[in-house]
């Protein structure tokens, strides 16, 4: 009988133990500035537990007692990550009334600034040019960090990234708000963001093409890559709203992660409608 009583206590403590969970609220700033840091992706390393902070840098964050032995990465282009083991984190912050994450500002190499013949250079798009509100697809949910995309395959090195477009096939809400992305590539998913600069989107399209300019930030690729659209800002307060993007089938394909610094899924075949002007 006491071993029996023994087995059932084990047995919803582990239980306890298992899913049971902490919440985190906490502030990123840059560590010589002492500045805000809005928008850093916050998250466990390849699971779908994750949040971007908000425009003054703060955050909220639950970490489940089942992913101690994780990692967990604060992470922004500009940038060094920090990263801790989940345990190691809760363990350092879980008494502190005011808990701060300092970044480190990376040391960006200048970029050599390609200047271009455009008598000799071609125009292509490449991508997914599916225009069109027949077949659909989007976000899988409206949790920060969020992020959907399409993989580019550049014809030749290198190519030189002009603009990037999409085209909205139904948008209910007031106004939609992204980070724009690049990742090259690792054994043919997403893998490292390539940007130095962050790169924001703001549009009250409602149905139509979005074409973002991005000659000004000198993007030249040398192999085949990824470009995403990332929630960093809540949508809406109200529910009911929609979002959709003009899709097709067997092209290029395209991934999704549900949360900052969460592992990718493929799309089935479904293929978003995202594309890219280049010249090479």
């Amino acid at each position: 009988m006491k071993t029996k009583t023994l087995v059932i206590a084990l047995s919803i403590l582990y239980s306890l133990t298992t899913f049971s969970q902490v919440t985190f609220h906490g502030k990123v700033i840059g560590q010589k500035t002492k500045e805000s840091l809005p928008y850093v992706n916050i998250g466990i390393v390849g699971k779908n537990i994750g949040t971007v902070s908000n425009i003054n840098g703060e955050f909220t964050i639950n970490l489940p007692n089942s992913y101690n032995s994780d990692t967990l990465r604060f992470s922004m282009i500009g940038y060094k990550s920090q990263s801790y083991e989940v345990r190691k984190f809760k363990n350092k912050f879980i008494n502190h009334q005011e808990l701060i994450i300092h970044l480190e500002q990376s040391m960006v190499a200048l970029k050599e600034v390609v200047i271009i013949d455009k008598k000799k250079w071609k125009t292509k798009i490449l991508g997914n040019v599916n225009e069109t509100d027949n077949v659909v697809s989007g976000f899988y949910s409206e949790k920060l960090g969020t992020e959907v995309g399409t993989i580019i395959k550049i014809r030749k090195s290198p190519t030189y990234v002009e603009n990037f477009s999409f085209y909205i096939a139904e948008n209910t809400f007031d106004s939609l708000f992204f980070r724009l992305n690049i990742y090259n590539l690792k054994k043919g998913k997403p893998f490292e963001n390539i940007l130095d600069k962050n790169i924001f989107i703001q549009t009250n399209v409602k149905k139509g093409k979005v074409t973002i300019d991005l000659e000004k930030y000198n993007i030249v690729m040398q192999e085949n890559f990824f470009i995403s659209l990332e929630y960093v800002k809540p949508l809406s307060a109200s529910s009911g709203n929609k979002l959709s993007f003009g899709s097709g089938f067997f092209n290029s394909p395209s991934y999704s992660r549900s949360a900052s610094q969460g592992d990718w899924d493929k799309g089935g075949g479904f293929c978003l409608g995202f594309n890219v002007k280049v010249k090479y």
